[in-house]
């Protein structure tokens, strides 16, 4: 290629979601036709970003406790489905862990409920750490 032609792709908001390129094979500037395609092409690869990320987001929430970004019921009863099912196939165990933080309720009631989160997400985190990348810790609560 001897020329290339490259603008931003936007989001509604102007932020860049990406770079949308045009090569040519001569060294050349664009057409009027092909700035006007060159441009719409760009609005409709904005608005196509922008729904995947709303879609993905909404997916993460309908996944995902809000405070720590666990995992929720939802997902443990698909994780714990598919890891039944590898189990049985392959004739291995699965094993459930419940951890349950005793007296919670008296952290939120003497000393506020922003110290109850920092301490959630400090134990969430915690948890994390110390499990397999193929483990999952979740929050019922």
């Amino acid at each position: 290629y001897r020329s290339c032609w490259s603008t931003p792709i936007l989001s509604h908001q102007g932020a860049v979601l990406g770079v949308f390129a045009m090569y040519s094979m001569t060294v050349r500037e664009p057409t009027e036709a092909e700035t006007r395609l060159i441009d719409f092409t760009t609005r409709i690869a904005g608005i196509a970003i922008e729904r995947k990320l709303a879609e993905d987001q909404i997916h993460f929430m309908a996944n995902h406790d809000v405070l720590t970004g666990l995992p929720n019921r939802a997902l443990l009863e698909d994780r714990l489905s598919q890891a039944l099912l590898y189990a049985q196939r392959y004739d291995r165990w699965v094993t459930v862990v419940f951890i349950d933080l005793d007296n919670f309720k008296l952290v939120n009631d003497t000393l506020g409920h922003n110290a109850g989160d920092v301490l959630l997400k400090t134990v969430a985190n915690r948890m994390v750490e110390c499990v397999r990348p193929t483990d999952t810790v979740v929050r019922l609560g």
